[in-house]
């Protein structure tokens, strides 16, 4: 790096950033050097000629709400610790909030916990460089993939009960379910209405304790296209947020033609939180992919104080699937079951809000060693408006890293964050 750094006119003692914002934004922040020629008089005395007076760097303004944000942090760090003694592995949680119209990202929180000490840190960084299993959280995703692919319709039902292949055990919901459409499927969160546009995709018929013939290039061709349509939504490919070093998740190797079942219900591959985010925003707008971004705009100051702009983000729409609007309308109303059916999976903590709000939960199975003990990802995503005919007016993604339970004695940490500073937001800006 010294000698790059070098060949762009740096100077060894030169003060260079060499991570995140600074690191991206190095080229604006950057000022100029000041410059001269040092000569000597013939008596010896050292005399600077060919001055050239430096310059300061730019500024930048960044999307980031220092109140949200600071709020966010607290309440993660209050819960880490609160629930500390009640969680085996429960060390990490993160929240993002974003604009899904712009992409300005309003909050980017990620906290980690010292199991043994108790002390918390900050792990913001982790919202863009780690990655988990997501869990139910991709069902919008697989509900978009079966649209897009035609293998369902508006109103397609498929009966939810327990799924059993030759030599394996039953694969199911959390609970039977009975005859489901897809919108029941996203309230109610079915895996088995999941597992059935798999196999649609895969071209097989589920036969009761029968093999799943999935051959390897039919597994591959069909999880190709799963990670594609996944892709236009934010999943699985980086999201193009303003900082280096971002990660694109974890790729499951595996081709157990299970693992197809496993990918619709978020079990399989691995994402990281802000395309958990960036996904949250596309599913807001309807099938619009917006990037994320910190960067607002950069500025100068003349001699008198007077500030102009030098450079402005201009939001950028990276994918446009809104064409789709049979399925963005059908999981829009899926999640708004999630919040208004008394038994819906978000309806907790959501059902009394005084704006409207539409949620998915997920749960990512996380088993300690070969054990049978489940140690999950708790994660909530949503977004909220005024009313349900308005525009979106900000996205959310809650996760709650191997969780038992929170502080309150609930399974699931992740409401408990997002309910709070999404009210915040709104007894600040309002829902206009």
């Amino acid at each position: 790096m010294k000698k790059q750094l070098l060949a762009l006119g740096y100077q060894n003692n030169a003060r260079v950033g060499i991570s995140g914002l600074e690191s991206q934004y190095e080229n604006i922040l950057r000022g100029g050097d000041s410059t001269y020629t040092l000569t000597y008089d013939q008596n010896g005395n050292p005399k600077r000629v060919n001055t050239k007076e430096g310059s300061s760097g730019q500024n930048i303004r960044l999307s980031i709400d220092s109140e949200l944000q600071q709020l966010s942090d607290s309440l993660i760090e209050n819960e880490l610790k609160a629930a500390n003694s009640r969680n085996k592995y429960f060390n990490q949680m993160y929240f993002m909030m974003i604009d899904p119209n712009t992409g300005e990202i309003l909050v980017m929180s990620g906290k980690e916990i010292d199991k043994e000490t108790g002390e918390v840190s900050d792990f913001a960084y982790g919202n863009y460089t780690s990655s988990v299993k997501i869990g139910s959280t991709t069902k919008a995703g697989t509900l978009y993939t079966g649209f897009k692919e035609n293998v369902i319709v508006p109103n397609t039902y498929f009966v939810d009960e327990p799924i059993v292949f030759k030599y394996t055990k039953a694969k199911k919901s959390w609970k039977t379910m009975g005859n489901i459409n897809e919108i029941d499927a996203l309230a109610w969160s079915s895996n088995v209405y999941m597992f059935r546009i798999a196999m649609k995709l895969a071209g097989v018929e589920y036969v009761p304790h029968g093999a799943l013939n999935v051959d390897l290039n039919r597994f591959v061709k069909t999880l190709s296209t799963i990670r594609r349509d996944f892709g236009e939504l934010g999943l699985g490919v980086k999201t193009g947020l303003d900082v280096p070093n971002e990660s694109d998740g974890y790729k499951g190797r595996d081709t157990a033609p299970g693992h197809l079942l496993d990918a619709c219900i978020g079990q399989y591959d691995t994402y990281t939180p802000i395309q958990l985010a960036q996904y949250t925003c596309t599913l807001a707008n309807m099938g619009k992919k917006v990037q994320p971004h910190f960067l607002i705009e950069s500025f100068k100051s003349d001699g008198e104080g007077n500030r102009y702009t030098t450079y402005k983000f201009k939001t950028n729409i990276q994918d446009d699937v809104s064409s789709q609007a049979d399925v963005f309308k059908q999981i829009k109303a899926g999640m708004r079951a999630c919040v208004t059916r008394t038994d819906g999976t978000s309806h907790t903590y959501w059902s009394e809000k005084p704006y409207a709000v539409y949620c998915k939960t997920g749960t990512a199975e996380k088993y300690d060693g070969n054990s049978n003990v489940d140690h999950p990802n708790h994660l909530q995503i949503g977004y909220i408006s005024a009313t349900e005919d308005s525009k979106p007016l900000v996205a959310f993604a809650s996760i709650a890293f191997r969780e038992d339970r929170s502080s309150s004695g609930a399974d699931s940490s992740a409401p408990i964050i997002a309910h709070q500073v999404v009210d915040k937001y709104v007894e600040k800006y309002g829902l206009n």
